[in-house]
């Protein structure tokens, strides 16, 4: 960036800047170097576009699905993309599932209503998970 005023990157990239002073390049002068990422695999189960899956009601979405959408990289646009269209998705058909395979039983029967746990305090929480 080194075609723009000292001042103006700085303005605009404040924190890429202190960063990249820590260890050495000044952005306005210098090319940031840039490395080759790790790119996570994800989608262990086979899913249809609607979240269906080759096991009878059960439907996936998000990291478990394979989609093949995008192929095996998991990207963060990758998971956003998949976390809300394919779980939406997958929503309805689910819905529709569960409700035609009821053996006259209310669905409310099948499953015990969630139940939200007691807030735990941050000192709690240190307390229960020290080793």
């Amino acid at each position: 960036m080194n075609h723009k005023p000292r001042e103006k990157v700085l303005a605009h990239f404040p924190n890429t800047a202190a960063e990249c002073q820590r260890y050495g390049p000044d952005i306005t002068s210098q090319p940031i170097p840039v490395v080759p990422a790790a790119h996570y695999m994800c989608g262990g189960v086979r899913a249809g576009l609607q979240g269906e899956t080759n096991v009878r009601g059960l439907y996936v979405a998000d990291e478990v699905a394979c989609t093949g959408l995008h192929g095996a990289n998991r990207l963060a646009s990758n998971s956003l993309l998949k976390a809300l269209v394919f779980a939406r998705r997958a929503v309805q058909p689910s819905i529709d599932q569960m409700k035609s395979c009821h053996i006259g039983h209310a669905a409310s029967d099948w499953w015990a209503r969630p139940v939200v746990p007691a807030q735990v305090t941050r000192d709690q929480y240190i307390g229960q998970n020290q080793f």
